[in-house]
């Protein structure tokens, strides 16, 4: 179990090794299905949505000249094209919330979930619920709810419903909606989603997911991003890491005897930099360039 309060960051490449796609990927996929505006998804696309297949070539052709590296960071510049850009997020990532991708024979060779299952693994469900961990996402897939909520129904012999909601997972972004909708693509899901997600400019620092999320790091013990891209634009969203980018002497003082994050993919010298800027453990620097995996079993551990 873990008995320190803990707090796990996610980002997309979290979710990358259970086939989720990267903001660059998602992006090209979008593209792609307007590119061919009366092939089969464009087709299925306007039927679940009711959005003219020409009107999906507009934003996807505006989308493809735009120099925008994801959708969002898109849309938060184009607001004109908010909803359907939202519709066509939804629509693509239901495709990805796969059950089998998450268990065995086809788990993923990096399959943190149960990485993280192991650390936290109890007697009993009631014992289960004092593992002092939270977990705050930027991710709007449920994989990981999906996940737990499936390990846990099976060995303690309870519901998900009763389940779900003692989840310690808060989604900054939104998600795609109600759980018991996970992988479920269809009209009125796809609309639950729209509703759900926000854009960047729709979820500030000032939404209660993000006040909720900054108690919480107030009150941990040890911080961990996980599959982060660490762009100033997300970690200042957070009070304290806003704190530390505006006067970078404050982190010297900070609480924490466990900062760190994966970064697998991320130049050493950006690394350097951002571990001096917001003052991560000195093992920061040989910790996280592998696996999550093996991260989350090097990190969980450290007293």
């Amino acid at each position: 179990m873990i008995q320190k309060n803990t707090v796990i960051i996610l980002g997309a490449g979290a979710s990358k090794p259970y086939n989720f796609p990267l903001g660059v990927e998602l992006r090209d996929e979008i593209i792609k299905i307007g590119a061919n505006d009366r092939g089969l998804e464009a087709t299925f696309f306007s039927q679940i949505t009711g959005f003219d297949s020409g009107y999906l070539y507009k934003f996807t052709t505006d989308l493809s000249k735009s120099g925008y590296s994801s959708v969002d960071a898109f849309l938060e510049n184009r607001p004109e094209w908010i909803e359907i850009g939202k519709h066509t997020i939804a629509h693509k990532l239901f495709f990805y919330e796969k059950n089998a991708k998450l268990f065995p024979p086809e788990q993923p060779k990096d399959h943190w979930y149960e990485t993280l299952w192991h650390n936290m693994m109890a007697p009993t469900w009631e014992e289960f619920k004092l593992n002092k961990l939270q977990i705050i996402t930027f991710n709007y897939d449920r994989s990981l709810e999906h996940y737990l909520s499936t390990i846990l129904s099976n060995n303690y012999n309870i519901s998900k419903e009763e389940i779900i909601p003692s989840l310690p997972i808060i989604h900054v972004h939104g998600d795609l909606g109600s759980y018991k909708n996970y992988g479920n693509h269809s009209f009125e899901n796809i609309k639950f989603a729209v509703s759900s997600i926000k854009i960047v400019h729709e979820s500030n620092n000032s939404t209660k997911e993000f006040k909720l999320a900054d108690k919480i790091i107030e009150n941990a013990k040890s911080i961990l991003f996980i599959g982060f891209g660490y762009h100033i634009q997300n970690l200042i969203k957070f009070k304290l890491f806003k704190s530390y980018y505006e006067n970078p002497s404050l982190a010297l003082r900070h609480q924490y005897n466990n900062l760190l994050g994966t970064h697998r993919g991320i130049k050493s010298k950006a690394w350097t930099k951002i571990c001096g800027r917001f003052n991560f453990s000195r093992e920061a620097k040989n910790q996280g360039g592998g696996s999550i995996s093996e991260f989350l079993s090097e990190s969980l551990d450290l007293d």
